[in-house]
């Protein structure tokens, strides 16, 4: 058995002296796991890295077993490396969900694609924050989680959306809230236009697609976390909107 694929490196852990089990999102064959043998020598150790977009040769006796992979650079990630912390942690955090929550062997076509975009988007002005969140979004549903946001739950009407809620995943309007509102999750403009939001409204989106990422691990862990990468982004994020809310002009 063998086939041949393009995809981005997830993940690895090391094997033996010189070896390595190397996670992969491909672009046909889904998420896959193959033994790399030569993980460590100084072409692989650049080759090996988060977001790394690959050309993927994997041999195996049967389609699934572990399997061998031969790994081919075709785009390193260098570009978000000089972008700095905030992109660091985004990529990180791309890659260990990707890894955590996607099963072996399903093709997930328009998540790749869109991963790929977004990762070419990341750079150091902060303008692909919006396009992580709907890709964190869009993530959702490619596992089973995906957020109702066409209506509110409990008017059925599309005007002042602002809640969305914990149990169903529903959007929910300011006058279908009522009391309850606080005990909703935000649901910023931003999400449901796609246009860029304020580091407020994408702080409040993280929050929210975090609490349903949290339902995408297995449910033996009673207290499900979200990988560490991913909870520092968020919390870099929050603690920069409140460095920009306390410098803005206060109105007189």
């Amino acid at each position: 058995m063998d086939w041949q694929d393009t995809g981005f490196f997830l993940s690895s852990r090391p094997y033996g002296e010189n070896a390595a089990i190397v996670h992969v999102m491909t672009e046909n064959h889904g998420k896959r796991a193959g033994m790399v043998w030569n993980a460590r020598s100084r072409r692989m150790y650049s080759t090996l890295n988060p977001g790394n977009h690959l050309r993927i040769s994997w041999r195996s006796r049967l389609y699934e077993l572990l399997g061998t992979f031969t790994i081919e650079l075709l785009e390193a990630r260098t570009h978000i490396s000089y972008a700095g912390p905030l992109a660091l942690n985004a990529l990180s955090a791309i890659c260990d969900l990707l890894d955590s929550l996607l099963p072996q062997f399903d093709p997930h076509h328009e998540l790749y694609r869109r991963t790929a975009k977004v990762l070419n988007r990341i750079n150091a002005d902060n303008e692909w924050l919006i396009d992580y969140l709907l890709w964190e979004v869009f993530l959702l549903q490619e596992i089973g989680l995906g957020l109702d946001l066409g209506q509110c739950a409990v008017t059925n009407h599309q005007e002042d959306l602002i809640y969305i809620s914990p149990k169903s995943g529903s959007a929910v309007s300011r006058a279908g809230a009522g009391q309850w509102g606080p005990k909703l999750l935000p649901l910023p403009n931003c999400m449901l236009t796609g246009k860029k939001g304020s580091l407020v409204e994408i702080a409040q989106g993280l929050q929210t697609t975090g609490f349903f990422l949290k339902r995408g691990y297995h449910p033996y862990d009673n207290q499900p976390k979200l990988p560490a990468s991913r909870i520092r982004l968020e919390n870099m994020i929050k603690k920069r909107s409140l460095l920009t809310a306390n410098h803005q002009p206060h109105q007189h």
